[in-house]
């Protein structure tokens, strides 16, 4: 008993001076309604951090699905390569068809970001393909070919700008290993189906003429006035060609445009 009264004499710990107990009624309510603010901000910032852990997932599963092509394409062009381009026009190639949203993925991992640009900036470029469906490809060279124009003068004069840029020590793609590209949509379609054209990784390119062929030009005035690796723009904008080299690139026909280009954000 004397411990017990010894305990209840002992004075109550003083509470900091600034935690003051509203003994009112006034008071209670509002300590009540401080705990319930208290309450409902402690539930949003659980919720607001289980959102933000959602899209960090998102995100990172976003991340990986647009990755996922990157190692089948590095496939693709190691198994299509077939070594060092010859200085004769190479007749190896190799298409492969794929989705839109792959064709999308590749486009915005691994588009040459100089073609991208110019293209947002000017237009499409377009060739003519013969599928109707996107695809990963890497072409033959073929502009040696007399068969490329139906013309034994065409593929000479391809040969003779090769020959008149390598003399002048001109930087920029070759015939012998290039391909052509038009910023025309009706003049791809000439060829095939046309289809908007995105050269994956590197590239070199060159244009001047509104066409390299046919032409009266001379081979060395042609090599002469190309404009390399600048201006693609430009080109876009006057409908002319465009000499480009890559390893890969990605076609998507025409009728797939309003689709492609929602997918990449340029309606």
């Amino acid at each position: 008993l004397v411990s017990h009264c010894l305990r209840a004499c002992e004075p109550l710990p003083e509470r900091p001076s600034h935690c003051v107990v509203n003994v009112t009624t006034g008071g209670r309510c509002a300590t009540r309604r401080s705990r319930r603010r208290a309450a409902v901000a402690r539930a949003h910032d659980k919720s607001t951090s289980a959102a933000s852990t959602r899209l960090v997932m998102r995100a990172l599963l976003l991340l990986v699905s647009v990755q996922a092509l990157a190692p089948n394409r590095r496939t693709f062009l190691v198994a299509t390569a077939g070594g060092a381009a010859s200085a004769s026009a190479s007749t190896d190639g190799a298409v492969r068809e794929i989705s839109l949203g792959e064709a999308v993925k590749a486009i915005i991992t691994d588009g040459n970001p100089d073609w991208v640009r110019a293209v947002v900036q000017a237009g499409f470029i377009y060739r003519g393909v013969a599928e109707a469906s996107p695809t990963l490809r890497r072409d033959p060279y073929d502009l040696y070919s007399p068969a490329t124009y139906n013309s034994a003068r065409a593929a000479t004069y391809f040969r003779s700008l090769d020959a008149a840029l390598d003399k002048i020590k001109a930087p920029g793609p070759r015939a012998r290993t290039a391909h052509l590209a038009v910023a025309n949509a009706e003049a791809a379609a000439q060829w095939g189906t046309a289809a908007s054209i995105w050269p994956l990784g590197s590239i070199s390119y060159a244009w001047g003429p509104t066409a390299f062929w046919p032409t009266k030009d001379r081979a060395i005035t042609v090599a002469e006035s190309l404009r390399v690796d600048e201006g693609l723009a430009d080109c876009i904008r006057d409908g002319r060609e465009v000499l480009y080299a890559c390893d890969a690139s990605i076609a998507v026909p025409r009728s797939l445009e309003p689709s492609l280009r929602a997918g990449l954000g340029l309606l």
